[in-house]
Formats: C-alpha cells, sequence, structure tokens
C-alpha cells in the first residue's frame, strides 16, 4: 500500500512518497521522492494537499501514477543552463529567495559547462574539482544533488561529500601577553618599539604605522 506526506519547503507544500523513478532516473525501482503541487504552507493549502496525497496515492496503487500529470517535464538531453534555468524559476516560485539562490546554488552552478547535458559524471567532476573534506566541497555536493533530483537524475554525492565539520578545524596557536610585551621590549630601535606598540593597541595596520616611525 502507498502512502503521502505533506512537506513545507520553501513556503510551499509539497508531497512526499514511494513512487516510480522519473523519466530521465536511471533508478529501476521506487523510491521516496517529492511531488511539487504549488500549494501554501496555510491551513487552505494543507486541506488542498490532503485531497492530493489521497489522489496521489490512488493512482499509484491502481499503478496510473505518471509524472507528467503531476507537472513534471524533463528532457534526457537537457543542458546544464536549461536546467538551471528551470530549476531557479521552480525554487522562486516555491518562495525561495534571491538573496538564498544567488548565495547556496547559482555560486555553485555558474561553474558547471552550460552546453553539456545534465549527467551524473559532469556533477561528479565539478564535485572532484574542489579540495575534500571542505565546506566547499560539502556545499557543492549539496547544491548538484538538489539540482540532481530536480531533474531527475540519478546523483546525491554522499560518497564524494567529505567528513568536514567546523569543529575539526585546527586551533590556532598565539602568543599571550607576556610574551609579545618581552618580544617588544627585545626590539634594538625604539621607534620600532613604538611602532609595534601602537600596532597591538590601535586597530593600525604594519604599513600605516611604520611609515611614522620608521
Amino acid at each position: 500500500m502507498s502512502s503521502s506526506e505533506n512537506w513545507a519547503e520553501g513556503g510551499a507544500l509539497t508531497l512526499q512518497a514511494t513512487l516510480p523513478p522519473q523519466p530521465t532516473s536511471n533508478r529501476a525501482k521506487p523510491y521516496q521522492q517529492k511531488v511539487y503541487i504549488k500549494k501554501p504552507a496555510n491551513l487552505a493549502g494543507l486541506r488542498a494537499a490532503e485531497k492530493l496525497a489521497r489522489l496521489l496515492s490512488g493512482q499509484v496503487i491502481a499503478e496510473k501514477f505518471t509524472w507528467e500529470e503531476w507537472g513534471t517535464k524533463f528532457q534526457a538531453s537537457s543542458s546544464c543552463s536549461e536546467a538551471i534555468a528551470r530549476f531557479e524559476k521552480h525554487y522562486l516560485n516555491q518562495g525561495g529567495s534571491k538573496d538564498t539562490w544567488n548565495g547556496d546554488y547559482w555560486k555553485i552552478y555558474k561553474r558547471l559547462p552550460k552546453t553539456a547535458a545534465v549527467s551524473p559524471d559532469v556533477f561528479t567532476a565539478l564535485t572532484e574539482g574542489t579540495i575534500p573534506n571542505t565546506r566547499t566541497r560539502q556545499r557543492t555536493v549539496t547544491a548538484l544533488a538538489t539540482l540532481a533530483k530536480f531533474s531527475g537524475i540519478d546523483w546525491n554525492g554522499k560518497h564524494l561529500k567529505g567528513s568536514y565539520s567546523p569543529q575539526k578545524t585546527a586551533p590556532r596557536e598565539l602568543p599571550d601577553d607576556r610574551e609579545i610585551a618581552d618580544y617588544r621590549e627585545s626590539l634594538n630601535r625604539s621607534r620600532i618599539r613604538h611602532g609595534s606598540g601602537c600596532m597591538g593597541s590601535w586597530p593600525a595596520m604594519a604599513c600605516e604605522t611604520m611609515r611614522f616611525f620608521t
């Protein structure tokens, strides 16, 4: 028996259920996927979503579900630029912000080859071009996996994501105040000592300070 759930994403409701693979997917068996229904995340939207969820469930049980009927129209030969344009339109229509699009998605997508067809190989190549176990690598995988899912491409990049964590960043070892003061006193030239004192007391750059004390 099939079941579906309501989810709020980007200010709009979506349905999630075990559904047949999309036309451009390499998967052979049904798996958990989302259907974007463009209903607002409020009481009226929830009631409409519940009706659509029952319709969706009935179609799946009767083996009459088609992605085309639910507004999904993908072409296997879509170029990266075409896929990005469709996803941007969809993302903004669903309530996503332009700032988030530019910072979390377009920043990654603009490095994809515009005329190349969207494919797992293209996504993998872009990901492998980033430094492993970094925040950039993780953000790249997340953004590309989102585009892949929207485009019906079977790619999630989890094996490339790495193990980056802000908590794993090595702490810097800085000298304490006593060590800084001792080093300053060890300087031979008085002007250099005065200059370093100014740099330590005020947010002055070395080039600004040395102009007056050398």
